[in-house]
């Protein structure tokens, strides 16, 4: 009897201890399949906002850019880009990146001009000859620092992605500023642009950009500045007679992520998204050259426009005729940015490439050099 209840306290005794054992297994399954650790194996969903359609080579450069971090990522990230502003203008589309509603962003480089004075150098005429001279501006230490100027803000600047360059259109050929004076122009309110116009002599003439076609064709404005594929796309070459090829001004764009974002990545993914980054700049801008280039040729087959091509000697007068406007505003830009601009691309030398840009590093522009 004794026996059969000792046996009997240890059956029960082994039970207990197998009910506490599975116990201790389904809770520590559970704390595994709901902790911290389990739920960061999910993919990271980034949400990528841009301003242009899928077919500008800004949209090609996301798509290149969701294509490639997916592959290489796989598992890792997932990549839902918004084109055309649908997640709002780019000023909306920077608030919801700081506070973290949107990761990346490819915005124009006009949304950063309030925030970040340094970044009005690209306002400035007449400082880079072609987009060739703007990407080694942009390359430099001092084109780098710009971007690095955005974390203070709660933001990380990782490239800058390329559009065009601004031209000349009028109703008269105008090849050098004393060609300008006295036209109205169509002129952003922009109070560097607009004290860059009354410098020249140009009466500067707000209007959106909707406007313009029909304020051309009826006289309100004498001309205006575009980049190619924009005179293209709104056809202005049927109310303007000269187009002049001045490459006065770039038009870009900024790809920027949430920096509190960014921070928190591993740093494999890190490093897989510069290197990534670093491949789609690369194309992007090759696309907006070839684009730029495309656009030039194919309005001066039509006929319809007379383009001209200025001398190294007409560019020179237009580059000192805009001296005290770089001088007025070195102290809110920063001299040292806009000297190393200068360094890069005077807009002295012309381009060699007629309605090209030159790729050459000795800038001497062999035929095979030119886009």
């Amino acid at each position: 009897m004794v026996w059969w209840q000792t046996d009997n306290v240890h059956e029960n005794v082994k039970n207990k201890d197998n009910l506490i054992y599975i116990t201790l297994f389904f809770l520590m399954f559970f704390a595994l399949l709901f902790s911290p650790t389990t739920t960061l194996s999910a993919p990271i969903e980034i949400k990528f906002s841009y301003t242009t359609s899928e077919h500008t080579p800004v949209g090609q450069g996301v798509n290149l850019f969701k294509k490639l971090s997916e592959n290489r990522l796989s598992g890792k990230v997932i990549i839902k880009d918004y084109p055309a502003s649908i997640l709002g203008r780019p000023r909306e589309v920077l608030e919801a990146l700081q506070n973290g509603n949107v990761e990346v962003a490819a915005l124009p480089l006009a949304t950063f001009f309030e925030f970040f004075r340094e970044f009005r150098v690209f306002e400035l005429d007449f400082l880079f000859e072609d987009l060739g001279a703007v990407t080694r501006f942009q390359n430099s230490p001092s084109g780098k620092k710009l971007l690095a100027t955005m974390e203070g803000q709660g933001y990380r600047g990782l490239a800058f992605w390329h559009y065009d360059m601004y031209q000349i259109s009028a109703n008269k050929p105008i090849r050098t500023p004393a060609d300008a004076k006295d036209l109205k122009f169509r002129v952003p309110a922009s109070k560097i642009l607009l004290e860059q116009a009354q410098a020249i002599g140009i009466k500067p003439v707000p209007l959106a950009f909707a406007e313009m076609y029909t304020a051309l064709q009826r006289g309100v404005v004498d001309g205006a500045e575009n980049p190619w594929s924009n005179i293209l796309a709104s056809k202005l070459y049927e109310v303007q007679k000269y187009i002049t090829a001045t490459n006065h001004r770039y038009f870009g764009f900024v790809l920027i992520i949430n920096n509190n974002f960014w921070n928190k990545l591993s740093p494999d993914i890190r490093k897989q998204f510069e290197e990534i980054i670093l491949e789609v700049t690369a194309e992007v801008n090759k696309g907006a050259v070839e684009e730029s280039n495309q656009a030039a040729q194919n309005i001066s087959k039509l006929g319809l426009t007379n383009v001209l091509i200025l001398t190294n000697e007409e560019r020179q007068q237009w580059h000192q005729s805009l001296q005290p406007i770089r001088q007025r505003f070195q102290n809110e830009i920063g001299r040292e940015i806009i000297e190393a601009a200068l360094r890069s691309g005077t807009g002295a030398g012309g381009d060699p490439c007629p309605l090209g840009t030159c790729r050459c590093p000795d800038r001497t522009c062999k035929p095979k050099c030119c886009y």
